[in-house]
């Protein structure tokens, strides 16, 4: 209710072009605190610019000036300019977060980001630019504010429920893989092409963004051994394996072997739950009798979760580990239940 009430604000804000608080007090028929509440948290976002001094003040819409700008793309490390583009003018605050968030790759395999990216992306799909910008802006906002303090999504509650007799501790996701109606956010841009196409610049992109949330992870629950899920895919250049090298000689590595018979099955391929279970339950191992006191799993993309409370449920029966836990690079954003990821 109360974010609810500072969405209307900005858009009575928007579509007035300005506003007094007196306005807004009388308009919504909440007290003054309520209202300057709200504004002072828009103007923080830089949603908002005030004006005059008390008790002649009025408020207005921040917008990025309509200008054409040169468009940027990478291309490996290189950076690289495109011909300029013309876009309508939008709130600041939307354009912040469009530049931060938004990430694609052309039908063409260019990395496409920031709002000229967005802007022909709506282009294309013969969208209205600012009302499009301004949904987008508010699912990411949406969505971020579902992580935690350590900037991870908690899934605990949705594999506990999934698999309730696991006993795993704790399990998060890095980011989720993608939004309802914009798809896939930008993390899980680069970890499904980073994977497809083996691409070591991307893997290395990947990693820098996903790397700091699984240290916080092992520094909060004093983690002493890591396990890495082996992928099932042969691959010339395995991302899981390029992860593991990213923590050298930090932490033990506990040794899980992947059995390859005759034809490799990959999780995703699977639609019954419990086909799943048993493809984990018969093709991953734990290779290694040392013990340890806090695991943490590490995978690239939580499908159904089967793989990762199989592997948990292997480390604590053979007393791996005392306690485990688990991260995956990117999960799905459905609150309920785990939703099969097909691309990864």
């Amino acid at each position: 209710m109360v974010k609810s009430l500072q969405v209307q604000i900005q858009k009575y804000i928007e579509e007035h072009g300005e506003a007094t608080p007196k306005l807004l007090i009388s308009h919504f028929q909440v007290s003054a605190v309520t209202v300057h509440h709200h504004l002072k948290a828009l103007i923080k976002e830089n949603t908002i610019q005030k004006f005059g001094v008390t008790p002649r003040v009025f408020y207005r819409m921040i917008y990025t000036p309509a200008v054409s700008v040169s468009s940027t793309f990478t291309i490996g490390n290189d950076i690289h300019h495109g011909a300029a583009v013309h876009f309508p003018r939008v709130p600041i605050a939307y354009s912040k977060l469009i530049n931060e968030n938004f990430y694609t790759i052309s039908p063409s395999g260019t990395p496409e980001f920031g709002i000229v990216a967005f802007y022909h992306w709506v282009t294309k799909r013969k969208l209205d630019f600012v009302k499009t910008a301004q949904q987008y802006a508010d699912t990411v906002k949406k969505y971020e504010s579902l992580k935690n303090k350590l900037g991870l999504i908690d899934a605990t509650q949705k594999i506990q429920e999934s698999f309730p007799q696991t006993q795993l501790k704790k399990m998060y996701y890095v980011d989720f893989y993608s939004y309802p109606v914009f798809g896939k956010t930008k993390l899980g841009t680069l970890l499904l092409n980073a994977k497809q196409t083996m691409d070591i610049s991307l893997i290395e992109q990947t990693i820098e963004v996903a790397k700091p949330k699984i240290l916080a992870i092992i520094q909060k629950y004093s983690i002493d051994a890591l396990a890495f899920v082996p992928p099932t895919i042969s691959r010339k250049v395995q991302f899981m394996t390029e992860l593991e090298k990213a923590f050298g000689d930090m932490l033990p590595i506990v040794k899980l072997e992947k059995v390859r018979n005759t034809i490799a099955v990959q999780q995703k391929t699977l639609k019954i739950f419990d086909d799943r279970v048993e493809n984990a339950q018969n093709t991953i191992f734990v290779a290694d009798e040392r013990h340890f006191k806090n695991a943490l799993i590490i995978d690239d993309a939580v499908g159904s979760g089967a793989t990762i409370a199989v592997v948990s449920q292997k480390l604590l029966r053979q007393k791996t580990a005392q306690n485990t836990y688990a991260v995956s690079i990117v999960g799905s954003a459905n609150s309920k239940q785990f939703e099969v990821i097909n691309e990864i």
